[in-house]
């Protein structure tokens, strides 16, 4: 025998071998039982949760610096800073106990006409006003979308009917940092809280 004929040989063997053992495999594959199975149910349609949005800028600069001490006070509360000469005096008391905080946070807060811009929702835009509800909270002006005073007011939730970004919610936001109380330091940003 040639070293031909005997190479010819060993590879046919191999390959008899290697359909065998592909063929057994497969076998044995097929022979187990199923224990998973995957249906596709629609739930058409599902409710569009609700979105809160909040400017992480609690004041207006054009606002709050009508009430300088009021003003250096908050920036250094709120950020930690000590400004250069400032003390707390008996008169620095007297004008801010005669604040109404709650109001001036209301008042000096970015307003809803200045920071939702435009809204869509699945590619069709809607008046912003009636998908949301302002809240005053300890961070100013938050505004929720499709929050349960809408759904009332609507008579049900935003309907989904497939999940992707042709069916979602789109806002345009303006979080105005030219008007940053804190300045323009780079934490320019929004909360945003999906419930």
């Amino acid at each position: 025998m040639t070293p031909r004929i005997c190479w010819i040989l060993l590879l046919l063997a191999f390959c008899c071998a290697l359909a065998v053992l592909v063929a057994n495999t497969t076998v044995r594959y097929f022979s187990y039982r199923v224990t998973t199975s995957i249906t596709v149910a629609e739930e058409s349609p599902m409710e569009f949760p609700a979105v809160t949005i909040c400017n992480n800028n609690r004041y207006r600069k054009s606002v709050i610096t009508q009430y300088p001490d009021i003003a250096q006070h908050i920036r250094s509360k709120y950020r930690g800073l000590v400004p250069v000469n400032f003390t707390v005096t008996e008169e620095f008391r007297r004008r801010a106990a005669a604040v109404d905080y709650e109001e001036l946070l209301k008042n000096a807060s970015h307003p809803f006409s200045e920071m939702i811009l435009y809204c869509s929702f699945a590619w069709k835009a809607i008046p912003c006003e009636t998908l949301t509800t302002t809240v005053v909270t300890s961070w100013g002006h938050c505004f929720t979308v499709n929050s349960a005073d809408v759904i009332r007011a609507r008579g049900g939730p935003l309907p989904v009917k497939t999940a992707g970004t042709n069916y979602a919610l789109f806002l345009a936001l303006n979080l105005n940092q030219a008007d940053y109380y804190f300045g323009n330091d780079g934490d320019i940003s929004a909360g945003i809280q999906v419930h």
